[in-house]
C-alpha cells in the first residue's frame, strides 16, 4: 500500500511538515515487523544526560519523534505493540589523554531478546563518552535499559586514560575490573560502584557508578569524584575532570604536578577508579580507570567488547512477534524435544518441515529456524538455539581391584554430580560384598541434569587351596601333606610351608591357612585315617626238633603273607638239616595295605647217643606233644614188667620210672625245655624210644 501526502492550500508547511511526522509514526505502529527505534545522547556531553528540547530535536525524524520523555537526562520510552524485541546497550568509552597516545578503554555491547507488552514504560539512560584531558581523562558513561522498574539489559564503559596508561574496556561480567594496568583497585560487584585508592598521595580517579550503588570518591586531595548509580541518576564523577553521564568517574585537574589515575567506567558494577604513582600498588605508574561490568537477562544474547569509541546508544527493533517455543533448553545429548511456533500461517522450517510442530534430536548445539506469517498478517522468522550438553562421563573405581570371599570392595564413582546405585543406594561411593563376580550399575547426573549409566565388574578372588586327598595311613607310618594355590601356608601342626609331615597315632583332621596372591585368606582340611596293623601271628607244629627233621609253619591274622625265606603264603613246610636255632620271620598284609611281621625260633638238636634197637609191635603214644612239663604215657600192656628211662638230646640220663599201667603220667615239670626221648624198656631191652618236647 502506497499513502501520499498532498499540500493543503492555505496550511503553513511547518505544520504540513508536523502532521506528515505523525503520520507516518502512525504508519510506523501498523507494521512493526522491521521497526526499529535508536536512543542516544542527542547531542548531550559530559556528566549530565539530554534535556526535553535535545531529546524532541535530536528525534524529530525518526521512529521516536515525540515518542520520548526526558528526565534528568533518563528518556523514558512506552511500548506500542506487544511482541518480541531486540534490544542492543552500548556503553561510551573513556576519556583519552588528549596530549599523548593514551586512550581511554572501550565500551560494551549487550544484545537480547525481550518479550515486551504493549504499555510497557521503559526506562533508558544512555551512557555517554568520557571527558578527555591533558594528562588525565574521566570514565566512559554505562548505558542502562529499565522495564517498568525491573533491569533489563547494561552495558559496561570503558575506564578514563592517564599521562602513563591507557585505561581498561568495559567487560561483558558482571563485576567491574581493576585499574589499568595490572592494580589492585578493586571494581565493583552485584551492581556497587567501583573502589578507589585511599593510600597516601592525592589525584586518584574516582570509581565507576554502578546501577545501585556510587563509585568511590577518595578522602585524600584533589581527587575525581565518584560517579552516581543509575537508581541514583547516572551523573558523572565531579570535577576537576567530570565523569561521563551514566556513573562516569572523574578524574583530577590537568596541571602537570596534579595529574594522577583516570576515572572509572559507569556500568552494571563501576569500574575502580585509577591511582597516583605508587599509593595502592607498588611499581605501578599512575593507572587508567576500570571497566565497567554488565548485565543482560534477555534471551539470544550476543555480548562483545567493541573496538570504537564514542558515546552509547540503544537500539530497540521490534521482531514482529513469531517465536518457537520449546519444554526444554538445554537439552542433554540423545533427548528428544519438540518445538512450536506461534505463527499463523506460511511455516517453513529449516528443515523443510511445514508444520506447526516438529520433533528434533540434535547431537550438538544446534540453530533451528522458523518463517512464517504471524498473527499480525506479517512475515518474520524466528530462530532458537538448542543447546545440547554432553552426558557425563562416568568413571568407576573399584578398591580392592580383586575382592577376597566375605570381604567388602568399595565403588567408587566420579564425573558427576548425583549418583544412584543400582543396589538402592546414593552417593559417589557404594560398598558391596558379592560372594561370586558381580556387575553393578550407577546413574550419574551432572549439574545439567544430564545422567548417564555406566557399569562396575567386581571381581571375586575364586582361587582355591588344593590339599592332599583324605588318606589312610597305616598305624605308625608317616606322610607329607601337601597344599598348593597360595603363596604362604600355615598348617596346624604348626609348620610354615606347602609340605607338613605328619604321623598321626589316631584318625586325625588337619586344618591349612593360606594366603594367595591378592592376599585372600584361604583354608581348607584333609582327614587322614589311622588303620590299625593287623595281628600277625606265626607257629610251627614243632619249635624243637632234632637234626634232619620237618617243621611246618604257620601264619595267621592277615590277608597276605611273605616269609623271610621268600614263599608266599600261610603255610609252609621245611626239613631243618643243621643243629642250630633257625630264625623265621612272615610280613602279613591286610586289606588296606598295612603290614605287621611276626617271627619264631625253631630250634634244632643233634639227638645223639639215642641209637638203640627198638623191639617192633609195641604201640606207645606221649601226649601231650610238645608239653609244659606233664605228659601221659601211653604203653600197649603186656605181661612183663616194663620200665621208662628219660634222656635229654645229650643222652643223659634225665629220669628212670616204672610203667605201672598203660595209662602212666611223666613229670618234668623240673627239667629245662628241650628234646627229651623216653625209652620204653623190658627187662633190659629197649622195646621203643619215644621223643617229646618239652616247651
Amino acid at each position: 500500500m502506497i499513502y501520499h501526502i498532498k499540500h493543503i492550500p492555505g496550511l503553513p508547511f511547518k505544520k504540513l511538515l508536523r502532521c506528515s511526522q505523525v503520520f507516518l509514526f502512525f504508519l510506523a505502529t501498523l507494521n512493526l515487523s522491521a521497526q526499529t527505534y535508536t536512543f542516544t545522547p542527542s547531542g548531550a556531553t559530559g556528566s549530565v544526560g539530554p534535556t526535553q528540547g535535545q531529546v524532541t530535536s535530536a528525534y524529530a525524524l525518526t521512529s521516536l519523534s515525540n515518542a520520548v520523555v526526558a528526565t534528568a537526562g533518563i528518556q523514558t520510552f512506552t511500548i506500542p505493540v506487544s511482541g518480541l524485541y531486540n534490544i542492543e546497550a552500548v556503553a561510551g568509552s573513556g576519556g583519552n589523554r588528549s596530549a599523548s597516545t593514551q586512550v581511554g578503554g572501550f565500551g560494551v555491547s549487550m544484545i537480547g531478546n525481550f518479550n515486551l507488552v504493549q504499555g510497557d514504560v521503559l526506562k533508558i539512560l544512555v551512557g555517554q563518552k568520557g571527558v578527555d584531558g591533558t594528562n588525565t581523562a574521566s570514565g566512559g558513561g554505562g548505558t542502562f535499559v529499565e522495564r517498568n522498574g525491573i533491569l533489563l539489559i547494561a552495558a559496561g564503559a570503558g575506564g578514563g586514560a592517564t599521562g602513563d596508561n591507557s585505561a581498561a574496556n568495559g567487560t561483558t561480567l558482571t563485576a567491574g575490573t581493576v585499574d589499568f594496568p595490572g592494580g589492585s583497585i578493586p571494581g565493583g560487584s552485584g551492581g556497587s560502584g567501583g573502589q578507589v585508592c585511599n593510600a597516601s598521595g592525592t589525584n586518584h580517579g574516582g570509581g565507576g557508578g554502578g546501577y545501585l550503588g556510587n563509585g568511590a570518591t577518595s578522602s585524600l586531595g584533589n581527587a575525581g569524584g565518584g560517579g552516581l548509580s543509575f537508581v541514583n541518576g547516572g551523573i558523572g564523577g565531579a570535577c576537576p575532570v567530570p565523569g561521563a553521564f551514566g556513573g562516569g568517574g572523574g578524574a583530577t585537574a590537568a596541571g602537570a604536578a596534579l595529574y594522577g589515575g583516570g576515572g572509572g567506567g559507569g556500568g552494571y558494577s563501576g569500574g575502580a577508579g585509577g591511582q597516583q604513582v605508587n599509593h595502592c600498588t607498588p611499581g605501578i605508574n599512575r593507572s587508567g580507570g576500570g571497566g565497567g561490568g554488565s548485565y543482560n537477562s534477555g534471551t539470544n544474547q550476543v555480548n562483545t567488547v567493541l573496538n570504537v569509541q564514542g558515546d552509547g546508544r540503544v537500539v530497540l527493533t521490534s521482531l514482529c512477534n513469531i517465536s518457537i517455543n520449546t519444554p526444554a533448553n538445554p537439552i542433554c545429548f540423545g533427548t528428544s524435544i519438540i518445538l512450536t511456533t506461534d505463527a499463523a500461517s506460511g511455516i517453513t522450517w529449516s528443515s523443510g518441515s511445514t508444520a506447526n510442530t516438529i520433533a528434533v534430536t540434535p547431537t550438538a548445539t544446534t540453530v533451528y529456524s522458523v518463517t512464517g506469517t504471524s498473527t499480525a498478517n506479517c512475515v518474520a522468522n524466528s530462530v532458537v538455539t538448542i543447546t545440547v550438553n554432553p552426558l557425563p562421563v562416568i568413571s568407576t573405581v573399584i578398591s580392592p581391584s580383586v575382592l577376597c570371599v566375605g570381604n567388602a570392595a568399595t565403588i567408587t564413582a566420579n564425573g558427576a554430580n548425583t549418583y544412584t546405585w543400582s543396589i538402592n543406594t546414593t552417593g559417589a561411593s557404594a560398598t558391596v560384598s558379592p560372594l561370586s563376580n558381580t556387575t553393578y550399575s550407577v546413574v550419574g547426573k551432572d549439574l545439567n541434569g544430564c545422567m548417564k549409566v555406566t557399569t562396575a565388574a567386581v571381581v571375586v578372588n575364586t582361587n582355591s587351596l588344593t590339599v592332599t586327598p583324605a588318606s589312610n595311613l597305616c598305624k605308625g607310618s608317616a606322610m607329607n601333606l601337601t597344599a598348593s594355590g597360595a603363596v604362604t601356608y600355615t598348617w596346624s601342626t604348626g609348620h610354615l610351608y606347602a609340605s607338613a609331615p605328619v604321623s598321626p597315632t589316631a584318625t586325625t583332621v588337619y586344618t591349612v591357612t593360606a594366603i594367595d596372591v591378592y592376599n585372600c585368606k584361604l583354608m581348607n582340611t584333609v582327614q587322614v585315617t589311622v588303620i590299625n596293623l593287623p595281628p600277625v601271628v606265626a607257629s610251627a607244629n614243632n619249635t624243637i626238633i632234632c637234626k634232619g627233621e620237618s617243621v611246618t609253619l604257620t601264619a595267621g591274622g592277615a590277608s597276605t603273607y611273605t616269609w623271610n625265606t621268600g614263599f608266599v603264603g600261610a603255610v609252609v613246610s621245611y626239613t631243618l638239616p643243621v643243629d642250630i636255632d633257625y630264625q623265621y620271620s612272615v610280613a602279613g598284609a591286610d586289606a588296606f595295605g598295612c603290614v605287621k611281621t611276626a617271627t619264631l625260633t625253631v630250634s634244632v638238636a643233634k639227638c645223639t647217643g639215642i641209637h638203640e634197637d627198638i623191639v617192633a609191635g609195641h604201640n606207645i603214644a606221649v601226649m601231650p606233644n610238645p608239653g609244659t612239663g606233664l605228659f601221659n604215657i601211653y604203653v600197649e600192656k603186656t605181661t612183663e614188667r616194663l620200665s621208662m628211662s628219660v634222656y635229654n638230646e645229650l643222652g643223659q640220663l634225665v629220669k628212670t620210672q616204672e610203667i605201672l599201667s598203660s595209662a602212666n603220667k611223666l613229670d618234668l615239670t623240673e627239667a629245662k625245655p628241650g628234646i627229651y626221648f623216653v625209652k620204653i624198656i623190658e627187662k633190659d631191652q629197649v622195646l621203643k624210644v619215644v621223643k617229646l618236647i618239652k616247651e
